[in-house]
């Protein structure tokens, strides 16, 4: 066997043992799946709870009565134990007798744990020169899918604080679906690949009460 010979063998023994380990490498690829379960859907293998009081976020204005804040905590047993969201929001005092600055924007956010991703919906907006994207947390009616290909938003490295709606000054468009609705609705997340729901009373835009959860156990 000449040299040339042995030359050829090795680089077809290099070629198959690196062919078998670019199989192995996507073999050993794991995504995350998981069966779709529906908003507002829930049977014995959810973690699940209605609040008897709804949860309700109302402002309360500072000493100029002019900006009204507002937070509740909001405990969601899952399978890593409790996770602690947190909504916000922030309104200008309708009965005040300045008018509404423009640097003053009323917004319901809900602030999300790291482990969390949440469904969410993309707005371009257009600024000077330029244009944004801004991720809000989409409207889920009763029923609709929460499966693994929804338009999922990954909060690891990033603002864990996502709008319901913002109000930005007066002629500015709004942000975010929620906004427009006056009635329940549902946001829909997951932790790792166990996924999950909340219900949201958006009634009164400037008060969300929160009514009910489930998620995978």
């Amino acid at each position: 066997m000449n040299k040339y010979t042995i030359g050829l063998l090795a680089l077809v023994l290099i070629t198959i043992l690196s062919i078998s380990s670019c199989k192995k490498d996507k073999e050993e690829v794991i995504i995350p799946q998981f069966d779709g379960i529906s908003a507002g859907v829930w049977d014995d293998s959810f973690y699940h709870e209605t609040f008897s009081d709804p949860i309700i976020v109302k402002a309360i204005y500072d000493s100029t009565k002019l900006i009204g804040y507002g937070a509740k905590d909001i405990g969601i047993q899952t399978a890593n134990g409790i996770a602690n969201l947190t909504v916000n929001i922030k309104r200008f005092n309708p009965d005040s007798a300045n008018n509404h600055p423009d640097n003053i924007f009323n917004y319901v956010h809900i602030v999300f744990p790291e482990t969390f991703d949440i469904i969410t919906i993309s707005e371009t907006f257009l600024v000077p020169k330029a244009s944004i994207d801004v991720y809000s947390v989409a409207a889920l009616n009763k029923n609709n899918p929460i499966k693994h290909e929804s338009k999922w938003h990954s909060l690891i490295n990033k603002s864990h604080n996502l709008a319901l709606w913002e109000e930005p000054a007066q002629d500015v468009e709004k942000v975010g679906e929620w906004h427009g609705i006056n009635s329940i609705a549902y946001i829909g997340f997951r932790e790792n690949d166990k996924p999950g729901w909340l219900k949201v009373d958006m009634t009164s835009r400037y008060y969300p009460r929160i009514l009910e959860y489930a998620i995978k156990k």
